[in-house]
């Protein structure tokens, strides 16, 4: 079997799956920016300061989720 594949065959099917690869990863980016741009609305309208945030409850889960979707932006680049 792996004398019908040829090195030519192999390339190929590496670089299709590189593509794929890359549009999944890039999908990815487009999400977790969405997601940074939604918590930057919430943290907007709620007055929330993003360089210091000392409150407790949802306010800190906000903050929590932000440095949680920075971290998934690093992690896909």
């Amino acid at each position: 079997m792996m004398g019908d594949v040829t090195l030519k065959d192999l390339r190929s099917r590496m670089e299709e799956h590189l593509m794929a690869v890359e549009e999944v990863l890039g999908g990815l980016d487009l999400y977790v920016q969405q997601l940074d741009a939604r918590l930057v609305r919430i943290e907007e309208a709620l007055g929330v300061e993003p360089e210091g945030l000392t409150t407790q409850g949802a306010l800190a889960q906000l903050q929590r989720l932000s440095v949680l979707v920075d971290q998934m932006r690093k992690d896909v680049r």
